[in-house]
């Protein structure tokens, strides 16, 4: 049974492979994978392996066009709904969406997606960089006059010391995308407003890892003094913390000594953690709050509904792509669990156009381990996908082979796992059905529902059989996908992957570098660390029409710190 799996997997690689080699490279789509030209000073990296001829470098992105006589207001406080508790306030060592949601504004990175073009990386804290012209030094010359909002200055030693953090974390640290910086060498600081990076190899991903919004700066002083910034909101951006209480509201204020003069424009910005989706929608439908969450706690096509027929004029809902994947993450050190086979049988098992169609009520969209076409351009073309054993349209020769890998592994009755999932309906409906899909097989599937602190903390320990893993980034380069699925501190090792993974980051050549990620994906179809992607598709949020300059979010994870955003009257 090994070998007619593994045969099976094989005969579709070759055949991918060998469409690979003979195609022309496709267009790139809007995502960065590769290092500007040497001695360069780029605006917008390109998807293809180097970036176009730069542009001017500007300091900040341009806003989006007005229509004639509609001009930015400033003015106003903006409240939006937050629909989880967070189970702390430090990006860097977070990779829960409501953490991003409520504590991205206070802060900046040395390089962002551009808010309003998010195909694109600009400067944000350094106000230009250059290549050498071998393509491994770095050189950023930071804004001048940048402060955080204790006063101190910002300087180069702060980006140094947040950028040596991440790539070698403290001990009980947390840096889940730490491998995304691990071309870098060393950093010098010639003088306070100034950092040069110098690289180990030219790096396909390596701006892509700088402009990551989870890599904000914070105070080297603060940090020191705190350890972490769970607790601590300190930072150079937009908006100035508050107060934030438990269960209630976190709450920003402008930071009138921002160093864009003219932004942001908004007065402040108030979450209301409202964990219950008919008490967020109520307070969406009377205008106690102009936006809704992202992601799982947005509008419902129920709630969306309504929204378009009773509010028709005032407020509307957004419908937007979501680039992030749900994986089912396995432990491979619990029994049965590192046999292959039941790995293998569990994958079989998931019907996963039922699960979009029934738990996520989205217009979703199959995909393996990346994100699917027409949004990104790493993944398996969706006519190959459904090939794939476990994406086959009729399920029965799935099912069937899913308990004869059961019984060779001696699991053929009697196995009862648990399955960890966050108190979110989306999550603890997919569980439900999976919990259906492997009964057929005679797996007893317990369900593990946890607050999302819980939840994080049975994930960093690797405390579970199964965990409902829902991951997303700023963009489909391979890199930060591989780095969740294959993260360092959990226990499956695959040597080759591993290699490989390292390998494909320093490939320039785009068709090059996507055989070699295709090789990845079948090798993880192979040996199965987590149970492949459940949904990808749309989600939709609510905003009241008079919320301007508000960019639709790319994959959830591109538009939450607001510097852009105004209200009109």
């Amino acid at each position: 049974m090994m070998r007619k799996w593994l045969t099976t997997v094989s005969v579709i690689m070759a055949i991918a492979l060998l469409l690979l080699s003979c195609a022309p490279a496709a267009a790139p789509a809007p995502t960065v994978s590769g290092p500007p030209k040497p001695g360069a000073t780029p605006v917008s990296p390109a998807a293809a392996p180097t970036a176009a001829k730069p542009a001017a470098t500007p300091a900040a992105p341009s806003p989006v066009p007005k229509p004639s006589g509609e001009q930015p207001r400033y003015g106003g406080v903006l409240p939006i709904s937050l629909y989880l508790e967070p189970p702390h306030l430090d990006l860097q060592q977070s990779q829960i969406l409501v953490t991003r949601m409520a504590a991205i504004p206070p802060y900046d990175t040395l390089l962002e997606y551009n808010p309003l073009k998010s195909d694109t990386i600009i400067p944000d804290l350094a106000e230009k960089y250059e290549v050498s012209s071998d393509g491994l030094v770095y050189t950023f010359s930071l804004n001048k006059g940048v402060k955080f909002h204790d006063g101190a200055p910002l300087t180069s030693e702060d980006v140094k010391y947040n950028l040596d953090r991440l790539r070698n974390p403290p001990r009980g640290v947390l840096s889940p995308r730490a491998a995304l910086l691990a071309s870098i060498d060393r950093i010098e600081t010639p003088d306070a407003n100034t950092v040069k990076i110098f690289t180990k190899y030219m790096d396909a991903s390596f701006l892509g890892g700088i402009a990551l919004s989870h890599h904000v700066i914070y105070p080297k002083k603060v940090v020191e003094e705190k350890g972490d910034m769970k607790k601590t909101v300190m930072g150079t951006g937009p908006f100035r913390f508050v107060r934030y209480e438990t269960g209630v509201i976190v709450e920003y204020t402008k930071n009138k000594e921002y160093f864009r003069k003219d932004r942001p424009y908004l007065d402040g910005l108030v979450f209301y953690i409202m964990t219950d989706s008919a008490t967020r929608f109520a307070a969406f439908r009377t205008g106690r709050v102009l936006m809704t969450s992202q992601g799982s706690g947005g509008l419902n096509p129920v709630q969306a509904e309504i929204t378009e027929k009773e509010l028709k004029g005032k407020a509307h809902p957004l419908r937007y792509v979501s680039i992030s994947n749900a994986f089912t993450s396995i432990n491979v050190t619990r029994k049965p669990l590192d046999d292959v086979r039941v790995r293998r049988a569990l994958h079989l098992l998931a019907d996963r156009p039922a699960i979009i169609k029934v738990a996520w009520a989205t217009e979703g969209m199959l995909t393996v381990f990346f994100v699917p076409e027409p949004y990104g351009k790493w993944e398996f073309p969706n006519d190959e996908m459904l090939k794939l054993p476990g994406y086959r349209a009729d399920k029965t020769p799935d099912i069937e082979e899913a308990k004869k890998l059961l019984a060779e592994a001696g699991q053929s009755s009697g196995l009862s796992l648990t399955l960890a999932v966050r108190t979110i309906p989306q999550h603890t409906r997919t569980g439900e059905m999976l919990r259906e899909q492997f009964k057929v097989a005679g797996i007893d599937l317990k369900l593990d529902a946890l607050e999302t602190a819980v939840w994080t903390e049975r994930k960093t320990k690797e405390n579970y059989d199964l965990l409902l893993d829902p991951y997303g980034v700023d963009s489909d380069d391979p890199s930060p996908w591989l780095e969740n699925i294959l993260a360092p501190g959990i226990s499956f090792k695959d040597d080759q992957l591993d290699a490989w993974k390292k390998e494909q980051t320093r490939i320039l050549d785009f068709p090059k570098r996507k055989e070699l990620v295709r090789k990845i994906e079948m090798r993880l179809l192979e040996t199965l660390p987590v149970i492949p992607s459940v949904r990808g598709g749309t989600y939709m949020m609510g905003l009241w029409d008079n919320i301007k300059n508000y960019p639709e979010p790319i994959g959830i994870w591109n538009s939450h710190k607001h510097t852009e955003t105004w209200l009109a009257r």
